[in-house]
């Protein structure tokens, strides 16, 4: 009897644990695609001022990314 009250509480737990991680898992799905979409203005952002007529260098002092960021972006 014992054992299976404790094997009952392993799957409970387990089950508990899996709740958890799905729900972590949803947080980090939502929050990559809100990364995404950031980056995504960040390169219009950047594409916008070198077609204005910015250069990397004044980009990178308007934006605070790097020159080798901007340069990773376009």
């Amino acid at each position: 009897e014992r054992v299976d009250k404790e094997l009952q509480e392993y799957k409970k737990a387990l089950r508990e644990e899996k709740k958890i991680s799905k729900a972590k898992d949803k947080e980090l799905q939502k929050k990559a695609k809100e990364l995404e979409k950031q980056r995504s203005v960040i390169e219009n952002l950047v594409r916008s001022l070198l077609l204005a007529g910015k250069s990397k260098e004044e980009i990178s002092i308007l934006t605070g990314i790097s020159v080798s960021n901007i340069e990773k972006l376009i």
